[in-house]
C-alpha cells in the first residue's frame, strides 16, 4: 500500500518557477514540496544565456512578451522586478546589467542559481522530490491527490501550483501533463515551438553557412508585416537563426501551422535609408569598374553574404562591375533592404528555446495566478500560454508568475 505524503502546498515541476515559488513559500513556514519527474531539478534552467543564466532584463515591458496582452501587463504589474531581485540578493546571488540591459548573477553561472534556490528551499524545511512522475490528480472537497509513479509514494495538498514549464528542448517530450490539465477543466491552446530556429526553401542559405551580421529580420503574410526585430542573423546550413529571427520565428511557425505562405525579409542595413544605400551602390560602380562582381561588396558586407546576394539577384560573379546595368545596380540596393526567403518550417521543439501555448490565460486570474475554474490550483511560468523575445525574458515571466501565486497562497494561510 502506497504511502500518502501531505503538504500544504505541492508544486508540480523544477523548473525557475516552481523551484522559485517553492523558495518564498517555504521562506515563509509553509509546508511545501517540488515534485519533479527527472532525476534532479533546473535541467533547463541551467542552459539558460548559454549557461549563464539571463535571467531577467532591465527592460520589462509588455511590447517584449507574446500572447493575451492585457493578461501580461496585469502579471507585470502585480509582481515586482525590485523584490524578485531582493529575493536573489537575499539567498546570495548578485546581478549585473550588461550593455544590452540583460541581467545575470555576477557569477555568470546558472548553476548558482539553481544551488542557491535548492540551498534555499532545504534550509527552509521545504522538499524537493525527484524522479516522481505525476500520473494523475484529482481534487477532493479540501485537497487533491496527486498519484505517481512511485510505488511507495503518493502525495495529498490543500493547494498546487502546476510549473511543469513546456516542452521546448526536450528530448523525450511527454504531452501528457497537457491531458492532466484538461481532466481539470482547462483548455490548453496548441503548443508551437518559439524562440526558435527556421528552416528555409532552396539551398542559397547553405552558401552563407557560419556567418553572422546585425540586420532587421521581418516575417511577411501575403505583402503585410506581422513581425519585425533588430538583431544578429546567423545563416546555417537548414536555414537561419540569431536572436533577430528567434525573436519573430512565432509567427512564421502560426503561419507555417496554418498552411499560409511565410515569407522572412532581410535588411542587412537596417540603420541605413534605401537613398543612402543606392548611392554607396553607384559610388562602387563608378570606383570599382575594374573588379569582378565577385568582389563588389568586398569592405562594406560580408564576402560570403555578398556573394550569395549577388547571385540571389541573377547577376554572374565573373561578371565585370563596369557591365553593371543602372535597373540591376537598383535591384541591388533594394535587396539588400528587402532580401527575401520561403520559410520552409521551424527546426522543431528539441531546438527551441521555449514553448508558445499551453493554458488558456482566460482561465487564469493574472492577479493571483489561481485558476477561475478550480480554486487553490495555481500555476506559473511556461505551462500558461505567454512567451517572449529573447533576452531574459521568459525566465523573469517565470519569476514573476511564481511571486505573483506564492503571494497569493501565503496571503490564503
Amino acid at each position: 500500500m502506497k504511502t500518502v505524503k501531505e503538504f500544504d502546498v505541492v508544486i508540480i515541476g523544477g523548473g525557475a518557477a516552481g523551484l522559485f515559488a517553492c523558495h518564498l513559500l517555504s521562506s515563509k513556514g509553509i509546508n511545501c514540496a517540488v515534485i519533479e519527474k527527472n532525476q534532479r531539478v533546473g535541467k533547463k534552467l541551467l542552459a539558460t544565456g548559454n549557461g549563464k543564466c539571463n535571467l531577467s532584463n532591465k527592460d520589462i515591458r509588455v511590447s517584449n512578451y507574446f500572447g493575451d496582452r492585457s493578461f501580461i501587463k496585469q502579471v507585470l504589474d502585480e509582481s515586482s522586478q525590485k523584490i524578485i531581485f531582493e529575493e536573489f540578493e537575499r539567498i546570495g546571488i548578485e546581478l549585473f546589467a550588461n550593455e544590452e540591459n540583460k541581467i545575470f548573477p555576477k557569477s555568470m553561472q546558472a548553476s548558482s542559481v539553481l544551488d542557491s534556490l535548492r540551498f534555499s528551499i532545504e534550509e527552509n524545511g521545504g522538499m524537493i522530490i525527484c524522479d516522481s512522475e505525476i500520473l494523475s490528480i484529482e481534487k477532493n472537497k479540501e485537497s487533491f491527490t496527486l498519484k505517481t509513479s512511485s510505488s511507495v509514494e503518493e502525495y495529498s495538498a490543500k493547494k498546487i501550483v502546476i510549473a511543469v514549464g513546456g516542452i521546448s528542448g526536450i528530448e523525450r517530450q511527454n504531452k501528457n501533463f497537457f491531458e492532466f490539465i484538461k481532466k481539470l477543466g482547462h483548455k490548453i491552446v496548441e503548443p508551437m515551438p518559439s524562440l526558435v530556429q527556421l528552416k528555409l526553401e532552396g539551398n542559397l542559405h547553405k552558401s552563407m553557412e557560419g556567418n553572422k551580421w546585425f540586420a532587421g529580420a521581418s516575417v511577411y503574410d501575403n505583402e503585410n508585416v506581422i513581425a519585425s526585430d533588430k538583431n544578429e542573423i546567423l545563416f546555417t546550413e537548414y536555414g537561419i537563426s540569431g536572436n533577430a529571427v528567434l525573436n519573430i520565428s512565432r509567427y512564421a511557425v502560426e503561419l507555417v501551422k496554418n498552411k499560409r505562405k511565410a515569407i522572412l525579409s532581410i535588411d542587412l542595413f537596417p540603420e541605413e535609408s534605401v537613398n543612402e544605400t543606392k548611392t554607396n551602390v553607384e559610388k562602387r560602380r563608378k570606383n570599382l569598374k575594374n573588379r569582378k562582381m565577385e568582389s563588389f561588396f568586398n569592405g562594406w558586407l560580408n564576402k560570403r553574404i555578398g556573394m550569395a546576394l549577388i547571385k540571389s539577384c541573377s547577376i554572374e560573379l565573373s561578371r565585370s562591375v563596369e557591365t553593371l546595368k543602372d535597373e540591376e545596380a537598383e535591384l541591388l540596393a533594394k535587396t539588400l533592404h528587402d532580401w527575401r526567403f520561403e520559410i520552409k518550417e521551424d527546426n522543431g521543439f528539441l531546438s527551441s528555446q521555449v514553448m508558445a501555448g499551453g493554458v488558456s490565460t482566460d482561465e487564469i486570474d493574472a492577479l493571483t495566478m489561481q485558476s477561475k475554474k478550480i480554486e487553490n490550483l495555481y500555476f506559473a511560468g511556461e505551462i500558461i500560454n505567454i512567451d517572449g523575445k529573447s533576452g531574459g525574458f521568459n525566465l523573469h515571466f517565470a519569476w514573476a508568475t511564481a511571486q505573483i501565486a506564492a503571494d497569493a497562497i501565503i496571503k490564503s494561510f
